[in-house]
């Protein structure tokens, strides 16, 4: 019986709250209306005003169009500053050095390496009668030629 009785409220609730909501929402509505009619809006521009606005961005559109002109040249210039051949930009000239010297330095160890070869085949070629001088100036050679090589 309860139950019935609970039911038969939340059925009468809920079939009277919509009705109640929508008769009470025209009072809380604002007396404004929310967009603008057609007469509140501004007319339609004249051919005058469109030609007028073209022209202004016609002139806009060729600043633009030489400004980014003038911007391809300054950056063909910049580039050919910084090219390694012929580039006198400080940036290119010091790569152009930085380069010429790594090249230095690997030829450097290519002939560091090659005298130590050289050295380990001189002392390798020493027969067993060599006298101690001979021994002692090819390991000098050799270790002198291996400490040039790790520095190199």
């Amino acid at each position: 019986m309860k139950i019935r009785r609970v039911l038969a409220t939340a059925v009468a609730l809920a079939v009277t709250t919509p009705a109640a909501l929508l008769s009470v929402s025209p009072a809380y509505a604002d007396a404004k209306p929310a967009a603008q009619t057609q007469d509140q809006q501004k007319s339609k521009p004249t051919i005058k005003e469109l030609e007028e606005a073209a022209a202004e961005a016609q002139e806009a559109y060729d600043k633009a169009a030489k400004a980014e002109a003038a911007g391809r040249v300054e950056r063909d210039k910049t580039l050919d500053d910084l090219s390694e051949v012929s580039g006198t930009h400080p940036l290119a000239v010091a790569s152009a050095a930085a380069d010429q010297a790594a090249k230095d330095a690997a030829d450097a160890k290519t002939a560091a390496d090659e005298a130590v070869t050289e050295a380990k085949a001189a002392l390798d070629a020493l027969t067993e009668d060599a006298t101690e001088e001979e021994r002692a100036a090819a390991e000098t050679a050799l270790s002198e030629a291996e400490a040039t090589a790790t520095t190199a």
